[in-house]
This record gives structure tokens, sequence and C-alpha cells, in this order.
């Protein structure tokens, strides 16, 4: 999970790519820069040389990521369309994952530097404001998957999981919904996972930035905290959670491929056909400059 919502949003968008419409790729990635600004701003309150400096630095992210990234997502989508059109078994699931890990791994190392600067400038008030930023956060998180009811933590989390489905799918026939969200609610991660991991995450990363206010170390150091934090984030750094880490990426594995055997060759020509235009339109911003 990440760090903080504004850092999640930026240093994660190589994932994000894949989620998003394909109709909408091209035009939230060349607004990515001014997109990602935002998130910042709403977490620090930004003064006016940290948003001057910020801007340059996030386009400057941009393009690095349009000119030495984009060709690996293109290459990751073109398989992808392949492998939707016939079965998919759990390993070849979990072989792209480790593909899509190993971009974002990349993604986030690249945003270090740019963090690392941005907390050494910060002033008290704008740690106030990390805080508060991410308690509303966790709040609207709480809000949409931690109700009090059971039923409703189900509900709203086999709506999540039925959502994504039908991104790449198209529509889900109702016994097909329901084979979904068993599958879901019987696997080993849950909202509160979730929840937690997050709240982990920004714990320590609020740690990070409170030194960076309180004892101005030098650049190097915050960035070497700020690698080691994402490091853990692939690699924990307990047996206990290494374990339970495990777990999930597996689970998730056999949900892909148990939703993939369940689905109509119609569905499997639809999941192919979006992936296909993900890529080309990842391709053609590849082109731009």
């Amino acid at each position: 999970m990440s760090v903080s919502g504004s850092w999640r949003w930026v240093l994660a968008f190589s994932l994000a790519l894949m989620l998003v419409a394909c109709s909408l790729v091209q035009t939230v990635y060349n607004q990515a820069a001014n997109l990602a600004y935002l998130q910042f701003n709403r977490a620090f309150h930004l003064d006016d040389d940290q948003a001057d400096r910020l801007k340059r630095q996030l386009q400057a992210y941009l393009d690095w990521h349009r000119r030495d990234e984009l060709p690996t997502y293109v290459r990751l989508m073109g398989a992808a369309a392949h492998d939707a059109k016939g079965p998919v078994t759990a390993g070849l699931a979990c072989e792209r994952r480790v593909a899509i890990e190993a971009a974002l791994r990349r993604a986030l190392d690249r945003g270090v530097p740019m963090m690392a600067e941005l907390l050494r400038t910060l002033q008290p008030e704008q740690l106030a404001q990390l805080l508060t930023y991410i308690d509303e956060r966790n709040a609207r998180f709480a809000r949409d998957y931690l109700q009090s009811d059971q039923s409703e933590r189900d509900e709203a989390l086999g709506r999540f999981a039925t959502k994504w489905a039908e991104v790449f799918y198209g529509s889900l026939s109702e016994a097909q919904r329901q084979k979904l969200v068993r599958a879901v609610l019987a696997g080993p991660l849950s909202a509160q996972d979730v929840h937690a991991e997050v709240r982990r995450t920004q714990a320590a990363f609020v740690r990070i930035a409170r030194r960076a206010v309180q004892e101005r170390p030098p650049q190097d150091e915050i960035e070497a905290a700020l690698r080691t934090l994402v490091a853990q984030l692939f690699d924990p750094p307990t047996e206990a959670r290494q374990a339970q880490l495990d777990k999930w990426r597996d689970a998730g594995c056999r949900l892909v491929a148990t939703t993939h055997d369940s689905a109509t060759p119609v569905q499997r020509s639809h999941a192919s056909d979006t992936l296909r235009d993900w890529a080309e339109d990842l391709r053609i911003l590849s082109t731009q400059r």
C-alpha cells in the first residue's frame, strides 16, 4: 500500500493506468502532472516555492515515465490481451503480477528523491495538514468499506470486485457475479486487512515526515528511509508479514484464474479487446514528446 493519498497517486501511476477506461487513458496521462500536483497540494498546502518546484519535478517524472516506462506497459498490455483469449492459470496470473510489480517498484523508486526533497521543506503546519488529509481519507475508506454491519461490508466488497471485473469482461451474469463475490469473501484479504496495511504504511511515512520537519537531516538520509519503506511494501521485514503477503498474492492469482475460467468466449474477447486498446493508447502516448 501507499504512504499517503498524494504520494500513492503519483508514484503508483504506472499501476493506476491499467485500471483506467480506455477512452480516458490518453487524457488522464497527459494531465497526470497537474492531477498529481492537486493531490500533493491537498495533502500539504504547498507554498509558492514548493509548488513551483514540485510542478517542474512532476513534469520531469512523467517525461521519464513516458520515455522509459510506457514501452514496458505496451508489452505487458499486449501480452495480457493475448492471454485473455484463452485459459489463464494461477501461475500465469502470478507471472503477470510479478512484471507489474517490477514496474511499480521502478516508479516508486524514481519518485523517492522528489518526495524526500519536499519533506525536507515542510513546515510544522504542513505536517499537521498531512495528518488531517490522511485522517479524512481513512474516514472515507471506513465509511465505504468498514461498516459496522458485516453484511454491509460484504456487499460493499462484492460491489467493488464486480465493478472491476466488468471493466475487463463487460456485464457479468447474475451467476457469475455471485460466484465472484463468494470467492472474494472466502479469500484471505478483507477490507480490514487493507485498512490495517494502509494505516501501517501511513504511520511509517508520517514518522519519516516528522523527522524531516523536526531534525532536517540530509537528503540522502530521508531518501534511504523512504526506500526502506518502499521495499517493505513488497518485502515485509518479518516472516509473519511476508507469509501473509504471500498468501494474499497467491489468492489474488487464483481469483484471476477462476474468474477468467468462468468467463464466456464473448467476455474473454471483450477483455482481450479492452487490453489491446489500452496497449494502443499507451503506444501512442509513448511516441508523444
